[in-house]
């Protein structure tokens, strides 16, 4: 890199800018509180509607899975108080009918409100009573949906109070943890740009922005079939981030052997800790809370988004084993592990898929997808003198022939089941995503050396720090688009799943910055950057 300086020790931040770190730092946590506050006493004094939930065909199964009123998801474990004969899953937290007796479930009014309901060839039918009101649904479809669909309810009248007292509260935290973050700031010592290299970070920064303009668009994928292909398009383009996350990990972890001392100690903690924290947070948030769900957050994840750091921390569990075995066998051997893990099982899913029926995966198929791809990205990184070599164009051309297998699967499958289907979208495992994914790491992988001999000294240490902090961009991001887009904002207003293509694409490099913008902060604060 040009215009290096030698030194690269940390300093105390000067006092303004311990100042500005603290206040912008503090400010946030305030307003995430605030919204907690508020969303909590929304619950308490929200007017609630009592809605009866009949089965209407005794032969077909009706199985309730939820509720979710304006973007926030009410779980069968709190808003059900007498359910009837229906029976009670606990490990899914369903209730199922029996017979024709009602299953009653409150619901909070608000503008948009839907209940979901598993659907499938082996479904029937359901009455919906809310009062006066008689709504009936239609469960029986050709393909079951794995986390059930939601449907209509009308919307009921919202009264939103805000207690004055709400602010002042707001205000003494935000003073409060002003205080405590100015005294903790500091500058970190910054590691040598030797130490971080430049491709991995670049990769990190690319996925991590996809990752979050794949959350602001996903809920609007069905627009595809009234004509909107760009929506298709983006949502597929979207498909190949998370994939891409693994094969990072697998190519920074399985270079050498880990210990179980080391894995437990330094590892494993740099998951749990800031999973365990966003998880309450988030939990908070979504105002509908009971302490049982904080236990949950040991064992599964209770906010969707979330899903990849449990995986995650399922294969650094697993690290001090996976990768003494890697680096003990050849490059054929963990060829033929990668055909077992990954390849084989791909096949067998998208090819059950297309032809709508359901194959189940050999005995040998463990942790697929999640280990498979961790260990591509082990084998892409171990090849990486070969990978350099080839001309980039062709990791272009592949990355186009996987957009075009999963655009293609995803058509397909929707017209077939005459639904909106994102089962090869949504599926990090299905072939037209792997191409994607690796055809994009090795891409900026191969560019490695452009990227130490073009980068200026301040580019790349930029980089470096942004792609340190792309797993905390990745637990906040979803904060912003809940909040952001409800605020009072004409200036700049914010979209979250509505609006153009453009608007939410614009929207989403605003998400994506301020949540850069408060994790490179808060990075700076002792304690705190444990959780960012």
């Amino acid at each position: 890199m040009e215009n290096c300086p030698k030194k690269h020790g940390g300093k105390i931040l000067s006092r303004p800018l311990r100042a500005l770190n603290a206040f912008v730092v503090a400010a946030f946590f305030a307003f995430v509180l605030f919204n907690i506050g508020t969303n909590m006493n929304t619950t308490t004094n929200q007017a609630r509607d009592t809605i009866l939930i009949y089965s209407e065909t005794s032969e077909a199964n009706v199985t309730y899975r939820g509720a979710e009123v304006d973007g926030v998801w009410v779980s069968p474990w709190d808003n059900v108080p007498d359910h009837g004969n229906w029976v009670f899953d606990e490990e899914a937290a369903t209730y199922t009918a029996t017979d024709n007796t009602p299953l009653t479930v409150e619901i909070a009014q608000g503008q948009e409100r839907t209940i979901t309901f598993d659907v499938g060839p082996d479904e029937g039918s359901v009455r919906v009573e809310m009062g006066e009101e008689v709504l009936r649904f239609d469960l029986n479809q050709g393909v079951s949906e794995e986390l059930g669909l939601p449907f209509s309810l009308p919307a009921g009248s919202v009264t939103e109070s805000r207690d004055i007292n709400l602010f002042l509260w707001a205000v003494i935290i935000f003073a409060i943890i002003f205080a405590a973050f100015y005294m903790l700031s500091k500058e970190t010592r910054q590691r040598k740009a030797a130490d971080r290299e430049l491709w991995g970070d670049v990769l990190r920064i690319i996925c991590c922005f996809v990752i979050v303009l794949l959350h602001n668009t996903c809920n609007v994928f069905d627009q595809f079939q009234d004509g909107n292909t760009a929506i298709l398009l983006v949502n597929t383009f979207t498909a190949f981030a998370v994939p891409c996350f693994y094969m990072i990990s697998g190519a920074y972890l399985l270079r050498k052997p880990h210990g179980v001392s080391e894995t437990l100690k330094n590892r494993v903690p740099k998951i749990v800790i800031p999973t365990l924290f966003w998880g309450c947070i988030y939990l908070l948030l979504s105002g509908q809370v009971q302490g049982i769900d904080f236990l949950k957050l040991l064992f599964q994840n209770q906010e969707s988004h979330l899903w990849f750091m449990y995986s995650l921390f399922g294969i650094y569990m697993l690290l001090p084993f996976i990768s003494k075995l890697y680096c003990s066998i050849t490059l054929k051997q963990k060829v033929y592990g990668l055909v077992l893990l990954l390849v084989i099982p791909t096949f067998i899913y998208d090819g059950s898929k297309l032809l709508g029926i359901w194959v189940p995966n050999p005995s040998f198929v463990v942790f697929w997808p999640d280990l498979g791809i961790f260990l591509l990205g082990g084998i892409l990184w171990e090849l990486r003198d070969k990978l350099r070599r080839k001309p980039k164009w062709l990791y272009a051309l592949l990355f186009l022939m996987g957009l075009t297998t999963t655009t293609l699967g995803t058509i397909y499958v929707s017209k077939m089941n005459d639904v909106a289907d994102k089962t090869f979208i949504s599926a990090i495992g299905s072939a037209g995503n792997l191409i994607m994914a690796a055809s994009m790491f090795c891409f900026v992988l191969s560019c490695e050396e452009f990227l130490q001999k073009r980068a200026s000294y301040i580019v790349a240490t930029l980089i470096n720090k942004i792609g340190a902090v792309t797993m905390g961009v990745y637990f906040i991001h979803v904060i912003f688009l809940r909040t952001l887009n409800h605020t009072a904002n004409n200036v700049v207003p914010l979209q979250s799943n509505s609006g153009s293509l453009l608007e939410m694409t614009l929207s989403t490099l605003a998400y994506f910055l301020i949540s850069v913008a408060i994790c490179l902060m808060g990075k700076r604060i002792r304690f705190l950057n444990k959780i960012f």
